[in-house]
């Protein structure tokens, strides 16, 4: 008669698998998420395009950083992170872009 092996942790989470579906005894892997982005539009005047392109440009150019990094949405955030601290000259550039 044959002898019958043990029955190990690794064994049962395979019986259980086999039982109780796919996702039993796994634990959840945790989901990496993305910052979550949205898509808005803007209306520039043609200077203020041709300043985001040549910043887009020179960040790539003079820093050497990935397309990624420099892309016209990040150059936006940074900015926007850049300024918020400062209420009194964002309005100053308001006021002499307008």
């Amino acid at each position: 008669m044959a002898r019958r092996a043990a029955l190990n942790e690794e064994k049962l989470r395979g019986l259980e698998a086999v039982f109780l579906g796919p996702q039993a005894g796994i634990p959840a892997k945790p989901q990496a998420s993305k910052p979550e982005k949205q898509k808005v539009t803007f209306y520039l005047n043609p200077k203020a395009v041709e300043l985001l392109e040549d910043l887009r440009l020179r960040l790539r150019r003079e820093q050497g950083l990935s397309p990624s990094l420099a892309s016209k949405s990040a150059i936006v955030e940074a900015s926007l992170r850049l300024v918020q601290g400062d209420l009194v000259r964002l309005a100053q550039a308001v006021q002499e872009a307008g």
